[in-house]
């Protein structure tokens, strides 16, 4: 009988690993190892096994020592792992020896396999929460032996019931916190809806704020729930399931009394339209320079802006794609008009390395992807959406109040849109057509004046 066969032995089951009870026993490497025992439970002579991995090495103690299932007990990925805590392993100053190649190689391709077979993020096998869970693993098959993981490990139902446990605990805890500031003082809510891309699957989201005893701003997201599919989006179905994130923390009663903070969409507007409401005033200006850029009849120079635009998307994308981005000395960012900003951002990064790009598209006889990106409009326009990016990185800030900046940015932008003789026609046109849209959209509330007067 050779190792391989009693291993598939021991796989089946018709052999098991035990403990070496022999009285000659001197080596610490048999709390690793053992001896293996027939269906008869007579020992079979000649062999020893890694209690962790179940490999089986010829051994004879009259014949040979312990040194190559020492060897094995150093370096088995189980033993080591049962032998040391996570946080052990990856604490600085530990004793512990340095991982072979082949080992974090096998991590490697584990890891890889998890996030991509259960589409995780890269970043699920690099968090304490799962630190926790392998080490409890790990814990529980020191003490168990060589364990079934898909037996050990709850299914999904029981995960969400422990979730639900754990929600329904921090709620009731947060409870009377909740009751106490809001009984005491003011409080607001900013609530948001939208769509998956992907799935089509719409949500709600309803964060409360409030100053605490410290005076600090806090935020407390009360729900991120998805919505409904059966029902439309409309005032009388929204209202109730505001009220009803309210309720599941005792504080629907204050329904009536907090200030709430939206976008400016009609449904959402409809269904406050019996308490106090604010518009964000930073979605406010997105909003704004959006439908600016929007070519109309009445807009002379619209067409040119939109092109200017379209032609720096597409750079963007040119350039990640042939992967010429790696030879410049920043990246490319594109836009997208859901993401704040991220307009100046594109064109910001194409407008700094102007002169790069130019030379790394001649060299490729594609210049004339930059016909729609004249250097000195690029400049320009940068320069008009760099005042809009101050404004809406000051008020969309979440850890201290903004309210009182308000009427402050909005007036900025006001005079940041005024004509000026060094204005291109383009830039002037732009800017008339902004202010416009500016006094249109804009909600100047009695809140945001009392704000500033007491700030």
């Amino acid at each position: 009988m050779d190792p391989e066969e009693l291993e598939k032995k021991i796989a089946r089951g018709d052999c098991k690993v035990v403990d070496n009870t022999s009285s000659k026993l001197k080596s610490s490497v048999w709390e690793k190892f053992g001896v293996i025992s027939d269906e008869e439970s007579n020992i079979v002579k000649g062999f020893a096994a890694c209690k962790t991995c179940l490999k089986v090495f010829v051994f004879d103690s009259r014949k040979s020592g312990t040194l190559s299932l020492r060897k094995h007990a150093d370096t088995c990925a189980g033993n080591k792992l049962i032998t040391s805590s996570i946080e052990q392993y990856l604490s600085n100053g530990t004793e512990l020896k340095v991982p072979r190649r082949d080992e974090k190689d096998t991590i490697t391709r584990l890891s890889v396999n998890f996030v991509c077979n259960d589409i995780r993020p890269f970043d699920a096998v690099h968090g304490e929460g799962f630190f926790a869970l392998a080490q409890g693993l790990i814990d529980v098959g020191a003490r168990a032996g060589r364990v079934d993981v898909k037996q050990l490990l709850p299914d999904p139902m029981t995960v969400s019931r422990g979730v639900n446990k754990y929600a329904e605990e921090i709620r009731q805890k947060l409870i009377p916190e909740l009751k106490m500031q809001l009984e005491g003082s003011n409080g607001a809510v900013t609530l948001d809806m939208w769509t998956d891309d992907y799935r089509k699957n719409s949500y709600l989201c309803v964060t409360l704020h409030y100053i605490n005893n410290k005076w600090e701003l806090i935020e407390r997201v009360l729900c991120t729930s998805e919505w409904d599919s059966s029902l439309r989006k409309t005032a009388d179905n929204i209202k109730p399931a505001i009220i009803s994130a309210l309720r599941k923390f005792g504080i629907d009663e204050f329904y009536s009394k907090l200030v709430y903070v939206t976008d400016r969409g009609a449904n959402i507007v409809a269904a406050l339209r019996t308490v106090t409401r604010l518009s964000r005033a930073a979605h406010i200006f997105n909003t704004v320079l959006y439908t600016t850029f929007k070519p109309s009849q009445e807009d002379m120079y619209g067409e040119e802006v939109t092109a200017m635009i379209d032609s720096a998307k597409s750079l963007v994308t040119y350039f990640k794609q042939t992967n010429l981005q790696a030879r410049l000395k920043k990246t490319l960012k594109n836009s997208v008009e859901t993401r704040w900003n991220s307009l100046h951002t594109m064109l910001e990064s194409i407008s700094s390395q102007y002169e790069d790009i130019r030379t790394l598209l001649e060299e490729r006889g594609e210049v004339d992807r930059l016909t729609n990106l004249d250097e000195e409009a690029l400049s320009d326009f940068v320069a008009f959406l760099e005042r809009f990016k101050e404004a809406i990185k000051a008020l969309e800030a979440s850890k201290t109040p903004t309210l009182h900046l308000t009427i402050v940015w909005y007036e900025r932008i006001r005079r940041h849109l005024r004509a000026s003789s060094s204005d291109s026609m383009t830039i002037s046109s732009l800017k008339e057509k902004c202010l416009s849209i500016l006094q249109d959209k804009f909600e100047i509330h009695r809140l945001h004046r009392l704000a500033m007067f007491l700030h």
